[in-house]
């Protein structure tokens, strides 16, 4: 736990250095940043929650942490408008909809606010920068590699994501199925 809360950690500093750097600016205040992952229950976003609060803590800021009780844009469409007029600096967000969030962030974008999107991208027009966690062919792979070891390279398995928007699940599940149909090794027999 503690590795895993120590990677949060050095993903949120990143995320916002990156985004400080991005615009070719720095705070010369505290800043105020709203964090918003994309369900409140889920125990990878509590961590990276915490991470966020313990890089407030080392390089200075307040967090705002506001999340939605259902997985939904609109959800956080609202909550990213509830950021806004609290004044934050920065919404770095876990995305339910690559597009859906999109309009509200470009709204927050227009108000000066810097958007740092982790985890699940939205629209590349609608953030500042992107911070990954993992590099998601990669993976999808292990992910494949565990579900074939489990099954003993037979049988039948289905691919379950947690919303049918997830960005970054879909591109997990598309880069699953091109191994499924084109490495012999996972192809159906």
């Amino acid at each position: 736990m503690k590795c895993f809360k120590t990677v949060a950690l050095a993903a949120t500093a990143v995320a916002l250095l990156a985004s400080a750097s991005y615009a070719q600016e720095c705070a010369k205040e505290s800043v105020k940043i709203g964090w918003l992952p994309k369900l409140d229950t889920d125990p990878y976003f509590q961590v990276a929650g915490a991470g966020a609060q313990d890089a407030a803590k080392e390089i200075g800021g307040e967090i705002i942490k506001l999340a939605p009780s259902q997985a939904t844009a609109e959800a956080q469409v609202e909550i990213v408008n509830n950021l806004v007029s609290q004044g934050v600096k920065v919404i770095a967000l876990s995305s339910n909809d690559a597009n859906a969030i999109a309009p509200a962030l470009k709204r927050a974008a227009k108000q000066g606010v810097r958007t740092v999107t982790f985890d699940s991208d939205a629209a590349t027009d609608a953030r500042t920068v992107f911070v990954n966690q993992a590099k998601g062919d990669s993976l999808a792979e292990m992910m494949l590699q565990s579900m074939h070891d489990l099954i003993g390279g037979e049988g039948e398995f289905a691919i379950l994501s947690s919303t049918a928007t997830a960005a970054n699940q879909n591109a997990w599940i598309d880069f699953m199925k091109q191994k499924l149909s084109g490495d012999p090794k996972f192809s159906r027999k």
